[in-house]
């Protein structure tokens, strides 16, 4: 498959209004065609056995990353770690961030927090919006959540934070 083929593909998808609608809400510098959120979720399932050649393809269009991202997101565990600091590189919207939601990190919470501070500690896009970003892990169904939460908001707090990650 190449590029252009899978640009074709993306763009039987394409409406020019959604794409309108999208740069609205969708702040990116990439082209945005106007493909459906669930039909980029279908398409990546159709493509999830080239994801090494994706991203040897261009960021472009806000699609291909969609895509990307939601692929890396099927992944289990071990291979997703591959990915994470090339995927966390490509986010530039809320759009990307919330397509991103990998259900293995829920099954391995404890062994991804290291990987999440070290990806806090290098910056990328925490330094480049110049914000302090807090990150919260809550077991939704303990009796201590809400403790538990304002307890870490607090120590947070203290340190001056800008953004806030909660994982439930």
């Amino acid at each position: 498959m190449t590029y252009t083929d899978f640009i074709d593909d993306l763009s039987l998808y394409a409406e020019k209004d959604f794409a309108e609608f999208q740069r609205r809400l969708i702040f990116t510098d990439r082209k945005i065609m106007g493909v459906r959120t669930p039909t980029m979720r279908k398409l990546a399932k159709k493509y999830q056995l080239y994801l090494a050649e994706l991203f040897e393809y261009p960021n472009e269009y806000y699609e291909t990353v969609f895509i990307k991202l939601t692929i890396v997101s099927m992944l289990p565990y071990a291979e997703f770690l591959t990915y994470v600091d090339r995927c966390v590189g490509l986010m530039d919207n809320w759009a990307l961030c919330d397509c991103f939601k990998a259900k293995c990190i829920r099954e391995n919470k404890e062994a991804f927090l290291p990987v999440l501070q070290t990806l806090f500690e290098k910056g990328g896009e925490y330094v480049l919006t110049d914000k302090k970003v807090g990150y919260i892990n809550i077991e939704v169904f303990s009796s201590s959540s809400y403790l538990q939460f304002k307890n870490k908001l607090k120590q947070l707090e203290k340190d001056n934070i800008e953004g806030l990650i909660v994982d439930v």
